[in-house]
C-alpha cells in the first residue's frame, strides 16, 4: 500500500524519535580532529561539531588546547540531515555560548558596570548594531557625537540584557561622561591639593616677613586705585598714594603689568599685605638733594602766590617756600605785588629740612643790606644829601641808607612856606636823628632840633662866658672900683 511507511522510514523516525533542531544535548567528547569533533550525544550517531561553530574566537586555527577526547560538552542541534554515510548530526555551543555570557552580563550588571569593547557591524535608522564575542549589541545613533564607520570598534557599557531575545543594549556616552567626570573630579582634586598648597605656602611666607621688610615682587594688576603685586606664594596691594612721590591719575603712569617692582611692608593684617612702591624710590627731592646745599643760587620759577609768601618750582617736582620775611632787608619792599606767577626769581636756598622734605628759599641775602652797617643812634648830628623834595617834606641820604624830613621838622627861614623855595635835590643839609630802626629800616632827621641844638649850644656858649667873666674880673674892672671909692 501506497499509505504504509517502508521499514527504513519507520527505523529513521526511531532513530531521531529523542532529537531534534533546537535540542539542547550534553555528550562526551569521543573524537578530536583539526576542524571537527565527533561528540557521543546518545542517538543513533554522534553528534559533529566545527571550530567555528565550538567557539567565537577567529583567531583559532584547530581544536588544540581548546578540546580533548573525554571533555563533556554542552550544545545544541542545529541540523539533522542523511549524509553519504548515515545520519549526520550537526552541533554548535555558539547559541549556548551567547546565551551564557548574556546570562552572565545581566550578572555582572547586578554587581556593578559592565564596559566592553565591541565591533560596529552597521548602522540602521535609529541604532547602531554592533558584536562583542558574538553577542548582538544595540546602541543608539544620539549615543555618539560622530557617525561610526562599520568595522571600527568602541569602547560600550551595557546596560540592559535581553535574555529572551538574545541581544544587549549598550552606551558609550555613560563612559565618555564618566570619564569625563573622572577628570573633572581629578582636576579639582588637584586645584584643591594646590589651592592648599599653595595656601600653607601662603601662610608661612606671611609669618616669615614683617612690618618695614623689603620685597621683590611682579607687578600683576593694575587698578583704579593703585597696583597688585604678586610673590612666589602671595600678593599684596599698592595703593594709589604709595606708587609715586609724584601725583598720578592712573597707575600705567609709572608702572605696567609684569614690571618688577621692589615694595615696603607697610601693614600686616588679616592675611593681607599693605606695601609701598615710593619708600622703595628717591623723591624728586632726595634726587634734588644729592647736588644742592644751603647757599646755593637757584633761578626759580614762582607757581603759586601763599598768604605767607611765593611757593617755587626749584627742581622738577620739587616746590620751595620764599616767606615774605626772606623777600628783601627792606620791610617795605612789596615783591609779592611786583611778581607774578610764571616769572623767573633768583633766589639762594636758606633751609634743607630733610626729615619733612622741605625747601626754604631766601631773596634777601643775595642783597646788600647798608642797614647792616649804620651805627648811628637818636640824638646824633648827620649831614645828609637831599635826594628828593617834596611838599610832605625831604628824602635824604644819611649813612649809605635812605632817610626821611618831614615837613615839620624843615627849617624854613622866610616868607615862604613852599619847602621847593628853599631846597633843592643835592643840597645838603645838617639835622639830628629823630628816630632810627634799624631792623625796619626807618631814619628820620630834624633841621629844626638840630637849630634849636645849636641855638641853645650858642646860649650856653654866651652864658659860660659872662660866668667866667665874672669869676676872673680884668686890672681895668678893678682900677674902676677903686676910683669909685
Amino acid at each position: 500500500m501506497e499509505n504504509e511507511k517502508s521499514m527504513e522510514e519507520l527505523l529513521r523516525e526511531e532513530e531521531l524519535n529523542q532529537a531534534s533542531v533546537g535540542d539542547t544535548v550534553t555528550g562526551t567528547v569521543v573524537q578530536v580532529g583539526e576542524r571537527v569533533a565527533y561528540v557521543d550525544i546518545n542517538q543513533a550517531t554522534e553528534g559533529q561539531i566545527y571550530l567555528n561553530y565550538f567557539t567565537n574566537n577567529k583567531d583559532a586555527l584547530s581544536f588544540d588546547g581548546l578540546l580533548k577526547v573525554g571533555d563533556t560538552i554542552k550544545a545544541r542541534i542545529t541540523k539533522i540531515e542523511d549524509g553519504k554515510n548515515g545520519l549526520v548530526i550537526l552541533l554548535s555551543c555558539l547559541d549556548l555560548l551567547k546565551d551564557e555570557q548574556l546570562a552572565k552580563l545581566a550578572e555582572d550588571l547586578k554587581v556593578g558596570n559592565v564596559d566592553v569593547k565591541a565591533r560596529i557591524i552597521k548602522k540602521n535608522e535609529k541604532s547602531y548594531e554592533l558584536r562583542y564575542n558574538g553577542l548582538k549589541l544595540y546602541m543608539s545613533v544620539k549615543d555618539v557625537k560622530d557617525e561610526l564607520k562599520p568595522g571600527s570598534d568602541i569602547d560600550v557599557r551595557i546596560i540592559e540584557v535581553n535574555l529572551d531575545k538574545h541581544f544587549a543594549f549598550c552606551s558609550h556616552y555613560l563612559i565618555v561622561r564618566e570619564q569625563r567626570e573622572k577628570e573633572h573630579a581629578e582636576y579639582l582634586a588637584k586645584v584643591e591639593a594646590k589651592r592648599k598648597d599653595e595656601e600653607e605656602k601662603r601662610k608661612a611666607f606671611l609669618e616669615s616677613i614683617n612690618v618695614g621688610d623689603i620685597l621683590t615682587g611682579t607687578v600683576s594688576k593694575l587698578l583704579g586705585y593703585g597696583i597688585v603685586v604678586k610673590f612666589d606664594n602671595a600678593q599684596g596691594l599698592v595703593k594709589m598714594r604709595d606708587l609715586d612721590h609724584k601725583f598720578i591719575k592712573d597707575p600705567a603712569e609709572v608702572v605696567k603689568v609684569g614690571d618688577e617692582v621692589k615694595v615696603k611692608v607697610l601693614k600686616k593684617e588679616n592675611g593681607k599685605l599693605e606695601l609701598s612702591r615710593k619708600a622703595c624710590i628717591e623723591s624728586p627731592y632726595q634726587i634734588f638733594r644729592h647736588d644742592h646745599n644751603v647757599g646755593d643760587k637757584l633761578n626759580v620759577k614762582v607757581i603759586n602766590k601763599l598768604p605767607f609768601g611765593l611757593l617755587c618750582e626749584v627742581a622738577k617736582d620739587v616746590s620751595g617756600l620764599l616767606h615774605k620775611s626772606e623777600f628783601s632787608w627792606n620791610p617795605n619792599d612789596n615783591l609779592m605785588a611786583s611778581t607774578l606767577i610764571g616769572d623767573t626769581i633768583e633766589v639762594a636756598i636758606l633751609k634743607l629740612d630733610d626729615e619733612n622734605e622741605k625747601v626754604n628759599l631766601s631773596k634777601r641775602v643775595l642783597i646788600d643790606n647798608p642797614w647792616s652797617r649804620v651805627e648811628a643812634h637818636e640824638g646824633d648830628v648827620v649831614e645828609a644829601k637831599i635826594l628828593e623834595v617834596s611838599s610832605k617834606g625831604l628824602k635824604v641820604e644819611a649813612f649809605g641808607v635812605d632817610g626821611f624830613i618831614p615837613s615839620r621838622a624843615v627849617l624854613l627861614e622866610g616868607k615862604s612856606q613852599k619847602i621847593e623855595d628853599y631846597f633843592a635835590a643835592g643840597d645838603t643839609i645838617t639835622a639830628i636823628v629823630s628816630e632810627i630802626n634799624t631792623k625796619r629800616w626807618i631814619l628820620n632827621l630834624d633841621q629844626k632840633a638840630y637849630k634849636r641844638l645849636e641855638e641853645r649850644k650858642q646860649f650856653e656858649e654866651y652864658m659860660d662866658k659872662q660866668e667866667a667873666e665874672v669869676e676872673n674880673p680884668t686890672l681895668g674892672d678893678l682900677l674902676s672900683k677903686e676910683l669909685k671909692k
